[in-house]
């Protein structure tokens, strides 16, 4: 039968909710698809009394929303977005915020000729497998299109972020092909088409992008983004580290193939005394010279600026003949009409910031929650050690002093009883004393270990060897 069993099915609830959510205390979960009725989020976690509103949102949705542009997708979406809930007064009320954007410029026509192709370099073939079933309409839940909910949950955390501790974050193209900027000024990035920091590269950038449509092809590149003004401290030195968390807000964004940070592949060709960055003191803190660990240490931040740059492939759809296959099994040959850009780049830079926003927000709010315990540990830390070293101190003398006595004074222990369901151990320890008049002679001790189990021969093997290996034991 193909119905699911209730344990199937409790299971499945348990585990579906996190698919389409990310973060753990900033959490948003999006919802929607690319021609369905509407996309939006749910976001979670959010600190109440912060100031919100749509105008809020709408800025950074105003800069990824398609028809913006000569170099961006003539699909004219406005994208303006309502908060149902969250907001009293115009100030967060700490429960979940949903932010919701309609579908407009819808034109599933486009995609009638391609119901059973698998595009190529698309989620088509890889939702069919996972699935089932998919939404051909633009892709459906696979489109960029979903990425408005990422934008908008990043719209909050942003905000977040500036107000309590003062951080901006700031994402701009880096590269559009083998066009490569090489200066930064972050003034001009909303004052040209293709958000780059260097007016010069922006030119060629443009070109590069325009030239796509005339030639029917697509091209990728790099956006870089810049944390500014984050507080060291934040992160985790093992499965949280900032800088995983961030690889992962990263490559869950559509046509992302890479990330790096800080020094990045580059630094795989440097030399140790070439890589490595020098503290010093700098208006009385501690700082490096140079940045060449991208802001990270330990995936734990240092006070640097945090430096992340995301690779994206170029556009999949293109208006020219490629081969593939059909859900038939057949090789076929496919042209993917529709309004799709040459380049994802210049709509592509909030969708960065806002996940490094979100991933950013989520750590400092577990980093504030652990914040009181971090103090009480500062300053019982000397008291305990003291505590320990001089109870350490007082041991040895004691031990010292009487020798002879700590050697003969040790107590039978009674079976030590460990209860494993369907195993049962018992492990007897016995001291025997030095013979009378043999002082230098060798203290002797016997260890007996019974195991009475139901269990498989091999589970009682490998829970004796475990028992053995834990205790110390000599066999």
């Amino acid at each position: 039968s193909l119905q699911p069993t209730e344990r199937e099915q409790d299971h499945l609830c348990s585990i579906c909710p996190v698919m389409n959510s990310f973060g753990h205390l900033f959490r948003f979960t999006s919802f929607g698809e690319s021609h369905g009725p509407a996309v939006g989020v749910i976001v979670d976690g959010c600190p109440p009394g912060i100031p919100l509103s749509c105008e809020d949102i709408q800025i950074e949705l105003d800069r990824r929303r398609p028809g913006q542009s000569s170099v961006t997708t003539p699909r004219n979406e406005l994208d303006r977005c309502v908060i149902y809930s969250g907001l009293f007064n115009g100030l967060t009320t700490g429960t979940p915020i949903m932010i919701m954007v309609f579908n407009n410029n819808v034109r599933s026509r486009d995609y009638s000729n391609i119901v059973e192709k698998y595009r190529p370099m698309h989620a088509d073939y890889t939702y069919d497998c996972r699935y089932g079933f998919r939404d051909y309409r633009g892709g459906g839940r696979s489109s960029a299109r979903i990425t408005v909910a990422r934008v908008a949950a990043g719209a909050v955390a942003k905000k977040v972020l500036h107000m309590m501790h003062g951080i901006n974050v700031i994402g701009h193209v880096k590269q559009v092909g083998t066009v490569v900027a090489k200066t930064f000024d972050a003034s001009f990035i909303e004052k040209n088409e293709v958000r780059a920091a260097d007016p010069e590269a922006a030119e060629a950038m443009k070109e590069l992008i325009l030239s796509m449509k005339e030639e029917m092809d697509s091209v990728g590149g790099v956006i870089e983004c810049i944390v500014q003004n984050c507080p060291p401290g934040i992160g985790s030195p093992e499965a949280w580290k900032i800088k995983s968390e961030l690889a992962s807000a990263l490559m869950g964004i559509n046509a992302v193939q890479g990330v790096e940070y800080g020094s990045g592949f580059q630094g795989a060709a440097m030399q140790g005394s070439q890589h490595n960055d020098e503290y010093y003191i700098k208006d009385g803190k501690i700082a490096t010279r140079t940045n060449n660990h991208g802001g990270i240490l330990g995936g734990i931040t240092t006070g640097e600026d945090i430096v992340v740059r995301a690779a994206f492939k170029p556009v999949s759809s293109l208006p020219r003949a490629q081969n593939t296959v059909n859900q038939s099994g057949e090789e076929t040959v496919i042209k993917t009409f529709g309004r799709h850009e040459k380049c994802v780049l210049p709509r592509a830079v909030p969708i960065v910031e806002a996940m490094v926003a979100a991933a950013l927000l989520d750590h400092c709010l577990i980093v504030d929650a652990y914040k009181d315990h971090v103090v009480r540990a500062k300053k019982l830390a000397p008291e305990a050690a003291a505590a320990v070293a001089a109870a350490q101190k007082k041991e040895d003398e004691e031990k010292q002093e009487q020798p002879e006595a700590a050697a003969s004074s040790q107590p039978d222990v009674g079976p030590m009883v460990i209860s494993i369901p369907s195993v049962h151990i018992e492990l007897g320890h016995q001291h025997q004393p030095a013979a009378a008049g043999s002082v230098s002679a060798p203290v002797s001790t016997s260890t007996s270990l019974s195991i009475k189990a139901s269990a498989p021969a091999w589970v009682q093997y490998g829970i004796l060897v475990g028992v053995v290996a834990l205790l110390g034991l000599q066999v």
